[in-house]
């Protein structure tokens, strides 16, 4: 996502629904960040540059990806073992969820 403004310093900070987001890339008038994982909707966009804030005017939106199974890990088991699912868009963020049991 490209955030465009006027006077963009290398000290900001960019946040989706007040969850900080990493920048990529900074210049006078442009931000470059990552669109974080978790979640997804209407979001509000905020940039505070030098201790003073903005927040978009119009709200930016995250769109789900349906999610992709790849391969189920062992192939067979019995009650209670624990598998693996493979693939994509799964929307969880690892670094949150890892070492966990998950209940889906």
């Amino acid at each position: 996502m490209d955030l465009i403004s006027v006077r963009f310093l290398t000290e900001n900070l960019v946040k989706f629904n007040n969850v900080p987001v990493q920048v990529s890339s900074a210049a006078t008038t442009k931000l470059e960040v990552e669109v974080p994982t978790g979640f997804f909707g209407t979001v509000d966009v905020s940039v505070t540059v030098n201790d003073i804030s903005v927040t978009a005017s119009e709200k930016f939106q995250i769109v789900r990806q349906k999610p992709i199974i790849t391969s189920i890990e062992p192939a067979t088991a019995v009650a209670g073992d624990i598998v693996t699912i493979n693939g994509d868009h799964f929307g969880l963020d690892p670094a949150r969820y890892q070492g966990y049991r998950l209940a889906m």
